[in-house]
C-alpha cells in the first residue's frame, strides 16, 4: 500500500526503518526495499516495485551510486527517485530521512492538486511546443511539464509558493 519506498541497504536500514515507522504514525504509507545485494544490482524487484510505488528515496553514504541504479530502473515506470546523499563519517538520522520524505510528498500533492484546480485546459497546454509556466506564489510560475513529470522538488515548490524566485526549466 506504499505512496513512497525508501530503499535502503547497509547501516542505512536501521535510520530509514525508524523513518518508515514514524512516516506511518503520521499516516503516509511508507514502505521499505531493503538491498541486501549490490551487485547484481536486484532491477526486477526495482521495476516491479515502479509499477506500484511512484516516489523512491534512497538514503546513502555516498553521492549517489544506488541511486542511479534505482533511478534507471524505475524511471520507466514513471516513478521519481530521490537521493539523499550523506558523507563524512556519519550515518543518516531517520529525521533526515523523514524529512525528504515529507518534502517530497507534498510537493508531489501540491502539484498535484494545482494541476486538478487548472483543469483540462491545463492538459491541452501542455501539449503545446510552447513554454508553459502556471503562476504558483505572489510572483513565481512553475514549469508545467515539470510539474506533471513529478520533477519539481519540495524545495522548488516551497520557493515558487513563498514567491523567492522565478522556477526555471
Amino acid at each position: 500500500d506504499a505512496e513512497v519506498a525508501v530503499v535502503a541497504y547497509g547501516i542505512t536500514v536501521r535510520p530509514a526503518l525508524q523513518a518508515i515507522a514514524e512516516a506511518r504514525r503520521e499516516g503516509i504509507r511508507a514502505g521499505l526495499l531493503k538491498i541486501i545485494t549490490a551487485w547484481p544490482f536486484p532491477e526486477k524487484a526495482v521495476r516491479a516495485l515502479a509499477a506500484r510505488v511512484p516516489l523512491f528515496v534512497v538514503p546513502e553514504i555516498n553521492y549517489g551510486q544506488m541511486a542511479l541504479e534505482v533511478e534507471r530502473c524505475a524511471a520507466g515506470a514513471g516513478a521519481k527517485t530521490v537521493l539523499i546523499p550523506y558523507a563524512g563519517g556519519k550515518i543518516h538520522t531517520p529525521e533526515m530521512i523523514l524529512k525528504v520524505v515529507r518534502e517530497e510528498l507534498a510537493a508531489a500533492v501540491s502539484a498535484a492538486r494545482f494541476l486538478r484546480e487548472a483543469g483540462a485546459g491545463a492538459l491541452d497546454l501542455l501539449a503545446g511546443p510552447w513554454d508553459v509556466r502556471f503562476p504558483l506564489g505572489a510572483a513565481c510560475c512553475i514549469d508545467g511539464r515539470r510539474a506533471l513529470a513529478g520533477k519539481l522538488t519540495a524545495a522548488e515548490v516551497e520557493r515558487g509558493r513563498t514567491g523567492l524566485e522565478a522556477l526555471e526549466a
